[in-house]
């Protein structure tokens, strides 16, 4: 585990504008993306556990987190019940090799987890679950079980457009989109992880946030990047915090 004491954090604009309108009466079930095509997907009533990594390719104990969370990937409870993004923080870049996933949002994101009190420290590799630090990788436990309902969350995605629809949603509550990449493979040439390739799975491309009811333009594949597969992963989040009070996501194929 490594621990950060002093990072650098800024802001950079890098998430498009959400155009926000109100969606009704919309049904969804999960289907498979092709590129173009519709893809409909929703959560079911309980609460998907939103898990969160946040890492770096500049920290040597942190590919065998990634790995644990690269075996989510054929899990049968991948997006309905598991919901994994990871966040690459820049803070390491110092050592030597700049991560081409880390930005200082991801850093940001990190901190104010610690001042929620959602994270003890600020370190690598951390885990949070469902909005509470997870300490449990470093004892080789298993992954939290599901707790609670927290109502259906809806997704629909044609082209590049993204409809959403929360019946549990109150007023001032932030929807959260990101698209995640699998399968993405780095050469490290300096730092901590020199001379390994690393796999990196469920890696945020692209986020942007947005209150009310939601419609959102997601990006195009020549934004994101090359990786074997993408993902959309949604949740919903009160005013002010980075709680999540549902999650889900779906494979889907970028134009």
């Amino acid at each position: 585990m490594r621990e950060e004491r002093n990072p650098r954090v800024g802001v950079s604009c890098w998430a498009a504008k959400a155009r926000v309108s109100v969606v009704v009466g919309l049904m969804f079930v999960r289907s498979a993306s092709i590129a173009g095509e519709l893809v409909e997907f929703s959560s079911g009533e309980m609460r998907a556990q939103l898990i969160e990594l946040y890492t770096s390719q500049g920290c040597s104990s942190c590919p065998s987190a990634e790995r644990k969370l690269s075996e989510l990937i054929d899990h049968p409870g991948l997006w309905s019940e598991m919901v994994p993004i990871v966040f690459h923080v820049d803070y390491w870049d110092s050592l030597g090799w700049r991560d081409p996933f880390a930005s200082a949002e991801n850093t940001k994101r990190q901190y104010k987890q610690r001042e929620e009190g959602n994270l003890g420290s600020v370190y690598t590799p951390a885990f949070i679950v469902d909005g509470s630090e997870w300490r449990g990788y470093f004892k080789g436990a298993d992954w939290p079980s599901q707790k609670g309902t927290a109502g259906v969350l809806e997704e629909r995605i044609q082209d590049r457009g993204l409809e959403v629809e929360y019946g549990e949603a109150a007023k001032g509550d932030q929807l959260n989109v990101a698209v995640v990449g699998v399968g993405l493979m780095t050469r490290i040439k300096r730092g901590e992880n020199r001379n390994k390739t690393l796999r990196q799975d469920f890696v945020s491309l692209w986020h942007e946030n947005s209150s009310g009811a939601w419609t959102v333009e997601l990006p195009m594949k020549d934004e994101l990047g090359l990786a074997e597969r993408y993902a959309v992963v949604v949740w919903v989040t009160r005013s002010g915090s980075l709680k999540p009070v549902q999650a889900t996501g779906a494979w889907w194929a970028p134009e």
